[in-house]
């Protein structure tokens, strides 16, 4: 969909709509062969995944305290690349599926066991898995790097069981301005404005388990700072839910001031699908802000 520069800023940087979400087969094509090594390339440069992982406390305090009281049988990682975040949701027994684009961030901490599969994701984001196969799907800052956003989460909330779980981490603010190169960022990867994120998880029909924001834009200077990792710090990611949430009213989609980037960057969901569907709502019935449940 062509755009004017002034149009663009207006309909996409001020975050009323998302960017690639009403793309066609071709533009999503070439969408999926910018993104699918994008990732890597980040991951093999200084302080990359390939490092090690940096987001375990994180998960632990966001996602791991909020889920259900089970084991998890059937898992589907979303753009799980190496598989890391995989590990502590996993048991022994637990058949996983790592749907991932990239042919260079294998042989993870799960590949080595035999009811762990990888494969590639259809271009069109589909998932080639039938209705309520998953009881967790675990999808963790992939969904701003596809275009057809809308689609993909309703093919997660389709192959999840009924009762199943999704966690799902997103960036919430532009990430600048994608129509140039951005330094430490891939191609196409631009934000998901919060108010967007929210409708869309209520309109696919999930159930809010837990909401909150995250990942506020100094936390990582405070990390450097005090020499730690900072969403490995189980005391760090506490105080960065903290503050995120104290400061939301202060968000902004795309920052054009300095101060304008003081706040929260992401938004952490667990979610659930309904044991029976029920009608999906419009985007006008949707809450465009929910309580954030701090358990």
């Amino acid at each position: 969909m062509a755009v004017e520069p002034d149009e663009f800023a207006q309909r996409y940087l001020s975050g009323t709509h998302l960017y690639g979400d009403d793309f066609g087969p071709e533009e999503i094509a070439a969408w999926f062969a910018d993104e699918a090594e994008g990732y890597s390339g980040l991951a093999a440069s200084p302080g990359g995944e390939n490092a090690g992982y940096s987001y375990y406390a994180l998960n632990e305090l966001h996602a791991l305290r909020n889920l259900p009281d089970q084991q998890f049988s059937r898992v589907l990682g979303v753009g799980s690349a190496y598989g890391h975040e995989l590990l502590p949701f996993v048991g022994e027994s637990s058949i996983v599926t790592i749907l991932d684009p990239s042919e260079v961030m294998v042989n993870g901490p799960l590949d080595s066991r035999a009811n762990v599969n990888r494969l590639r994701p259809t271009q069109s984001g589909e998932i080639m898995f039938g209705d309520g196969t998953f009881d967790l799907i675990t999808c963790l800052g992939v969904l701003h790097h596809v275009p057809n956003v809308t689609f993909l989460l309703s093919e997660m909330y389709r192959v999840l069981l009924p009762g199943g779980t999704l966690v799902l981490r997103e960036p919430i603010v532009s990430l600048g301005d994608w129509r140039r190169a951005r330094a430490g960022l891939t191609l196409r990867e631009r934000g998901i404005p919060l108010r967007l994120m929210d409708n869309l998880v209520a309109t696919t029909g999930f159930n809010v388990r837990y909401r909150s924001l995250c990942v506020f834009s100094l936390t990582s200077r405070a990390g450097r700072l005090l020499k730690q990792v900072p969403f490995n710090s189980p005391s760090l990611v506490r105080v960065d839910r903290a503050v995120a949430n104290a400061v939301r009213p202060l968000d902004r989609y795309h920052a054009k001031h300095w101060w304008e980037k003081i706040r929260p960057t992401s938004v952490y969901y667990v979610l659930t699908r309904p044991e029976v569907d029920h009608p999906k709502i419009t985007v006008s019935q949707a809450k465009p802000e929910q309580e954030v449940l701090d358990t």
